[in-house]
């Protein structure tokens, strides 16, 4: 079975060629359901995720919600407001967190 960190790289990879199967979905459901196709253990990778998440310099202070809305918006309720959360500015704070936790994996750093 590969590590958490492997398995989160790989699935972040996949979201990068890919893009995200579910434009409504955040990186949290991405990485769930690449896990799950595996048939392996998540909690690990959960929790690897969630340690990203808190060293990222945009990080919103939610461990559910780690994006920031627009201006004055709650994390919350930019999540629940967003029809396709990987494009305009709340799109661009995904990809931005999800650049930071593959590129933090890559260089060994988690």
């Amino acid at each position: 079975m590969k590590a958490p960190k492997d398995l989160l790289m790989d699935a972040l990879v996949e979201l990068y060629q890919n893009g995200p199967t579910h434009r409504d979905l955040g990186i949290c459901c991405h990485v769930q359901e690449y896990i799950e196709n595996l048939c392996t253990e998540e909690r690990a990778v959960e929790d690897l995720m969630e340690e990203l998440f808190v060293r990222w310099p945009g990080f919103s202070g939610s461990l559910t919600y780690p994006v920031p809305g627009a201006e004055d918006e709650a994390p919350n309720e930019a999540w629940l407001g967003a029809e396709d959360m990987w494009t305009g500015e709340y799109g661009a704070k995904r990809w931005a967190l999800a650049e930071f936790m593959l590129r933090t994996l890559a260089h060994g750093a988690a």
